[in-house]
């Protein structure tokens, strides 16, 4: 075997493994036979396998991997130190060959095989079973005495091995010779790149877009395994295709004849592999004597070649005979196509004898006979004559019948929806074959044509009879149904009529023989089942009248749903006894039986008209909409619809005018009702929503008279004219109130523009805010002209002015609003001390703004400029505030951290806490001196920082003065109240700071005096500072 290392990285390709999982799977062995392969041999089998997919120069070969199984008796487990079997203890399987795997591997694409492995006694592997195993156990168990006799150990079950061998280019042909009837597998890649997946995320998906692979047939030949291929996978596939939802969006873009053309070719193609396979697998073989006859002459004259070959014509001419005998005389199948493969398989078989009895050596032979006088020859010329009359029969037969097998094949392929492609086909099939009758020698007399068209009209009838189903048919959509019916009756009547139209040209003709066939056999069958699709046809369409009539539009019109429904019933209930007549109805001998059915139908139709009218009667009594019955009269009088319906709808003229004299009615109680308060719809003004409410009314009831007017004899009786007088009263009422509408806005609308045009575009509120000033009476005006104007109405050229300039004043509008919002933003963010300070500055933004408010108005040209020049000025201003509350900040920052400064810090936390800690080490408290020192220090520090920050005011002032007066003095007047403010402040924070100090210095002697009487307490705080004291001796 290969290093360990070299395998693991070469087997580590995705790429063999895949193969190696095809082979597994298609050859139905386990991984460890294909393991066993490629390590064999040092690893020349996967080294091959490698440089096979990474192959860069010529033509890449294929590869096949074959199997051969076999049994091996492994050694039993009792007696592990027993010899190992000799070879004759291993038995071979039938497909296995004994001198598999000894192909050498030096060469290039020679045939691997992996030796067979070897059965150890490893941990799973197959043992025994049996009473010596079960013995063994209870001993174990048990621990029986060794006086039992001891037991025989049953002898193992052989185990079959499978092995793998593997081919290349060349040694194929070799390995199929040698391993005959072995099962295998061939790969072949599609491109001659090297295989390589660098990149490649799915590997299983390069694989089989790049290898094709297919399996060798156990024991038959590659012909034979190609024709079942072809007859079981292929012709099935592209009959009968399995489309994706894709493919089934385009398939109606599919070129029917093109799919059928290829169906077709196909076929034709698969029976010629069917014919080749029966010349070289011919069931007939003579037995050929083995002589080599250079002169007949001279081998004539040896009596032991002479007797060898009489023997051998005694043979064959029997055989001849019983080949003929064997092949029959009619057809199997009741189709033309079944004929035609008939002829077919008598001249595969006849061929095959005719070419063993014709080759070289058998003509030398039959000469050799002649030179003899031999008695049985003349015995065998006429059995060979005898086949070669029905041999050049049946070749000529198929040369000319395969000039049709493509129409029969349209004819026995056709689908349920395509038997108009039967009908296409039948003048060209009947053409040709008047080609057949005039040229063939066979098929030119009535014997031999009437059974081909009998098979013929039998497989139109039974294309036809597949397709209409009486039990079926009628629950399909009834248009499909209809066109169904009518192509099978198309169909049979086209077979009739192509039939006499080609006779009537050989007639014509004068040449030709004339067809003088029985028309009883060819087209009695046909004839009445075109009766019957007759007959169908009209029961489905009966069907689709009723449902017609009995649709949707008439449920609306009428409201009574449910008695249409309980009509529709009945209707539908129309076909169950001819779904369930007990016999079939193309079969003439239940001719009777069928139009009694039909006799019952046309009665129970002719019930269901009776009842229908009278539903009618009923139902337009109570008519919803005039509108839609008119509709649906002028429907049914383009419709097929039953005749008896029709009449009775051409009298319910009079109910559909009364009805429609009561929507007028209605319509007109609507108007007076809420003419004087319109229901307006949404963001509708005013004017233009009653002008339009009103309009819609109109329209209502003129829809109708509208559609009436097509049917002019409407009016002419006296209801008509009535109900149109009326309608002209109504209209007439509501157009006037509508002209009123309009005149009254005109009138009033040019004073109400000029007035609000010439308004100044800024106003000053009570409370001393600006706003924008367009009036919303602008706003109405113009939606009124714009919906006026969309209904036709003359708009006033003032109206039509300010609203061309619609875009411009929105847009104005929103100008001024922003620059307004933005001005009062900018004011509200002002302290009021910033306001007192900036009051110049505010005054001279507001004059500015100001020319809004009393030069401006909206017929004002300027409006843009005057937004974009306030919006400056204000931004301007804003900068200015900004920058001057920025520096009011940083000094508000300062004041800040004045009056939170801690300037009295009393004693040292550690040192306390270390005093407290040990009391005896007095000499780390401070003595009162030092503790004045440590405070006063820390004041220092505190002040000198504060001090520090308080300088960075006055340069912050000296900037605020200016960039608001202009000046750096210090020392402005304007700047009075700024300063005092900042100074006031100043002060507050130093008296906080002040007192904050004091405060926390009472704190603390008061928390030490609160505790003097405490001694507990006093021993627990650590001392503030100490006090050293001297005694005085007094004077005595």
């Amino acid at each position: 075997e290969a290093p360990p290392l070299l395998l693991e990285t070469m087997s580590s390709d995705q790429r063999t493994a895949w193969i190696g999982r095809r082979v597994c799977s298609s050859l139905g062995v386990e991984a460890d036979a294909w393991d066993t392969l490629l390590r064999s041999k040092d690893g020349a089998p996967l080294q091959q396998l490698v440089d096979w997919l990474d192959w860069e120069e010529g033509q890449r070969p294929a590869v096949m991997f074959q199997v051969t199984s076999m049994l091996v008796e492994p050694e039993p487990e009792e007696a592990p130190t027993q010899a190992a079997p000799p070879p004759a203890e291993v038995e071979e399987d039938t497909t296995s060959n004994p001198s598999a795997g000894d192909a050498p591997a030096s060469a290039p694409g020679a045939d691997e095989a992996g030796p067979a492995p070897a059965v150890a006694e490893e941990e799973g592997a197959p043992q025994a079973d049996g009473p010596a195993t079960e013995g063994q156990g209870e001993e174990g168990e048990e621990g029986s005495s060794s006086e039992e006799p001891a037991k025989l150990p049953t002898p193992p079950e052989p185990v079959l091995v499978s092995t793998l061998h593997m081919s290349m280019g060349t040694q194929i042909l070799a390995a199929l010779a040698e391993r005959e009837g072995a099962e295998g597998i061939y790969l072949s890649v599609t491109s001659q790149e090297p295989l390589s997946i660098e990149g490649v995320e799915d590997v299983d998906l390069f694989m089989f877009d790049h290898v094709s692979f297919g399996s060798i047939a156990n024991g038959h030949s590659t012909l034979v395994a190609f024709e079942r291929l072809m007859q079981h996978v292929y012709m099935p596939l592209i009959s009968q295709p399995v489309m994706g939802k894709a493919q089934r969006a385009n398939v109606d873009a599919i070129d029917g004849g093109t799919n059928m053309e290829f169906v077709n070719n196909m076929s034709k193609f698969a029976s010629q592999v069917n014919h080749a396979i029966q010349q070289v697998t011919g069931d007939i073989r003579l037995n050929v004597p083995n002589l080599v006859i250079d002169d007949p002459q001279r081998a004539s004259e040896d009596n032991d070649i002479i007797v060898q070959i009489e023997t051998a014509l005694d043979e064959w001419t029997p055989a001849i005979g019983q080949v003929i005998e064997q092949l029959g005389k009619q057809p199997q199948g009741k189709g033309p196509l079944a004929e035609i493969e008939f002829w077919r398989t008598r001249n595969a078989a006849l061929s095959t004898v005719s070419e063993q009895l014709n080759t070289p050596g058998v003509r030398r032979m039959l000469e050799v006979l002649e030179h003899g006088d031999s008695g049985v020859l003349a015995t065998f010329k006429a059995a060979y004559k005898e086949l070669q009359i029905v041999y050049i029969e049946a070749k000529d037969n198929v040369k000319f019948l395969t000039t049709l097998e493509r129409h029969f094949k349209t004819i026995s392929q056709a689908g349920p929806n395509s038997l108009s492609n039967i009908i296409d086909t039948l003048p060209s099939m009947m053409n040709a074959i008047r080609m057949v009758w005039v040229i063939s020698r066979h098929y030119n007399s009535d014997e031999r044509m009437i059974p081909l068209m009998v098979r013929i009209a039998w497989e139109i009838a039974n294309k036809v009879q597949s397709v209409i189903n009486v039990k079926t048919i009628f629950r399909e959509p009834l248009k499909q149904a209809i066109k169904k019916i009518e192509d099978a009756r198309a169909c049979l009547d086209k077979w009739h009529k192509t039939y006499l139209s080609v006779r009537e040209k050989i007639e014509l003709s004068g040449r030709d023989q004339r067809w003088e066939f029985d028309k009883k056999k060819l087209f009695d069958r046909t004839n009445y089942m075109k009766d019957r699709c007759t007959d169908l046809a009209e029961v489905a369409q009966v069907l689709d009248n009723f449902h017609q009539i009995l649709g949707k539009e008439l449920k609306a019109v009428t409201g009574d749903v449910q008695g249409i429904d309980e009509v529709i019933g009945k209707v539908n209930g129309l076909v169950v006894p001819l779904e369930t007549v007990p016999f079939d109805i193309f079969d003439k001998r239940y001719q009777t039986s069928w139009d009694s059915v039909m006799s019952k139908f046309r009665s129970d139709v002719e019930q269901i008209e009776e009842n229908t009218k009278s539903f009618m009667d009923t139902s337009f009594k109570k008519l919803r909409d005039a509108e839609a019955a008119f509709d649906l009269l002028c429907k049914f009088r383009n419709i097929q619809s039953r005749e008896a319906i029709k009449q009775q709808m051409e009298q319910k003229t009079a109910d559909i005018l009364a009805q429609y004299e009561k929507e007028v009615d209605k319509v007109h109680a609507i108007f007076l009702d809420n003419k004087d308060s319109p229901p307006v719809t949404k963001n509708q003004p005013p004017v233009a929503g009653a002008i339009s409410w009103c309009h819609s009314l109109f329209l209502r009831i003129r829809q109708s008279i509208a559609k009436f007017q097509s049917m002019e004899e409407l009016f002419t009786t006296d209801q008509g004219r009535a109900v149109n007088k009326k309608f002209v009263a109504v209209a007439k009422e509501m157009r006037h109130y509508e002209q009123a509408l309009f005149s009254d806005w005109r009138e009033q609308v040019n004073t109400l523009a000029m007035k609000y045009l010439k308004e100044h575009i800024l106003v000053e509120r009570p409370d001393g805010q600006l706003a924008v000033n367009f009036n919303t009476v602008l706003l109405v005006l113009i939606r009124e002209s714009k919906y006026l104007d969309r209904m036709g109405f003359p708009v006033p050229e003032t109206a039509l002015n300010v609203t061309l300039q619609e875009e411009k004043y929105y847009k104005a509008v929103e100008e001024l609003n922003d620059m307004v919002d933005h001005h009062r933003q900018v004011l509200a963010s002002l302290s009021p001390v910033e306001t007192n300070l900036l009051h110049a500055r505010i005054a001279e933004l507001r004059q500015k703004i100001n020319k809004g408010c009393t030069l401006l108005n909206w017929n004002s040209l300027s409006i843009p400029e005057f937004a974009k020049e306030s919006m400056d000025a204000i931004k301007k201003f804003e900068s200015l505030s900004k920058q001057i509350q920025k520096k009011a900040l940083i000094i508000k920052g300062v004041v800040d951290s004045i009056s939170r400064a801690q300037v009295v810090q009393v004693g040292q936390p550690a040192a306390a806490a270390a005093a407290a800690a040990s009391p005896v080490q007095s000499a780390d408290v401070p003595e009162l001196q030092e503790l004045y020192e440590q405070m006063e220090r820390s004041r220092v520090k505190v002040m000198d920082e504060l001090t520090q920050k308080y300088h960075q005011i006055s340069p912050l002032l000296m900037k605020v003065e200016e960039e608001v007066v202009g000046t750096s003095s210090g020392r402005s007047p304007l700047m009075r109240e700024y300063y005092a403010h900042w100074e006031h402040q100043l002060f507050v924070a130093c008296n906080k700071m002040v007192v904050n100090g004091m405060s926390k210095l009472l704190h603390v002697l008061q928390s030490y005096s609160s505790q003097a009487d405490d001694a507990e307490s006093y021993q627990r705080r650590p001392p503030l500072f100490r006090v050293g004291a001297i005694l005085s001796t007094p004077d005595v």
